[in-house]
């Protein structure tokens, strides 16, 4: 009897099986299995893969994986070597291989839509050489079928273009941050100019007693920085909870389901610093204009004023 070693091709008899090398495979387990199962993280389950009885060791556990929605079915995150061997190991013909692959493409690949534009402008598919096409010549040589092929470029951009995503999102945040800008200055204004006239008395008092105009105009300073400080402070607290609170009931998607992940709060840096950059021009004016009138006051006749 001769035997002979190779790689072995598909579809080929295998007159010596192999065992199993790892006794327990480590896995990383969603919240809602161990939720439906009772298990906690550091337990060994024995579970059944393809027919294949294992034991695998529950090492982490995952919220999220790309195209598995923990909502709908509990999964399991393992390598894919020791998967594919224990599948495989026992078998006399034939091998099990994944039903799903990610493909990463070079930089500068052309997308399938590309691909398929420059093929129907050639009338040929001599022009459709990539990382993809070369994929799927190998999976033909293999004899094997290829499913459908998504390029997540041209998905994504689908999304992007979407009316109700990309202009509607921007007019929607475009509005509120042109609101809280006039709101917010007309509210400091009206707030800066009757306190300014009903205080106007107690500056004169405060000159009369012997308060110079540079302590009276810190003074005025010191305040209305701690007015803004404040207003600020708590509005910044007010919005990130409110956002915390809105977003979750705005992320719905076209069929009325949940968006798997969840939408995450980020704040928009350039129209946060375009905000607050044109408020704090105009705090600077009012303060500024304050301070000036302040500067100018006559004593004689703030105090007559009080007087009558």
């Amino acid at each position: 009897m001769r035997l002979r070693w190779g790689a072995g091709q598909l579809n080929e008899f295998r007159g010596i099986s192999s065992g199993n090398t790892i006794e327990h495979i480590p896995v990383l387990a969603s919240e809602s299995l161990l939720d439906k199962i009772g298990a906690k993280l550091g337990e060994t389950l024995e579970v059944a893969i393809d027919n294949e009885r294992t034991s695998i060791d529950l090492v982490g556990t995952i919220d999220y994986f790309p195209t598995l929605n923990p909502e709908e079915s509990s999964f399991v995150i393992m390598d894919n070597d020791a998967a594919h061997n224990l599948v495989n190991a026992r078998r006399n013909t034939g091998e099990r291989v994944p039903n799903e692959v990610w493909i990463k493409t070079e930089a500068g690949t052309p997308s399938i839509e590309q691909l398929e534009m420059m093929k129907d402008e050639a009338e040929g598919s001599r022009l459709r050489y990539s990382a993809t096409s070369s994929v799927e010549r190998n999976l033909e040589l293999l004899r094997l079928r290829s499913g459908p092929v998504s390029d997540r470029l041209s998905l994504l951009a689908g999304v992007s273009v979407d009316p109700l995503v990309s202009e509607g999102w921007r007019a929607l945040l475009g509005v509120a941050f042109v609101t809280v800008l006039i709101v917010s200055a007309i509210g400091f204004v009206v707030h800066t100019r009757v306190a300014f006239r009903r205080r106007l008395a107690e500056f004169g008092l405060l000159r009369t007693i012997g308060l110079s105009m540079r302590q009276l105009l810190m003074l005025i300073l010191l305040e209305q920085l701690i007015v803004i400080g404040v207003a600020v402070a708590i509005g910044i607290f007010m919005g990130t909870r409110l956002g915390d609170t809105i977003i979750p009931y705005l992320a719905r998607s076209g069929q009325d389901a949940n968006v798997v992940p969840p939408m995450t709060l980020e704040i928009y840096w350039t129209g946060f610093a375009t905000t607050f950059g044109l408020l704090a021009i105009v705090f600077a004016v009012v303060i500024a204009i304050s301070l000036i009138s302040v500067y100018r006051m006559a004593i004689h006749r703030v105090m007559r004023m009080g007087d009558a």
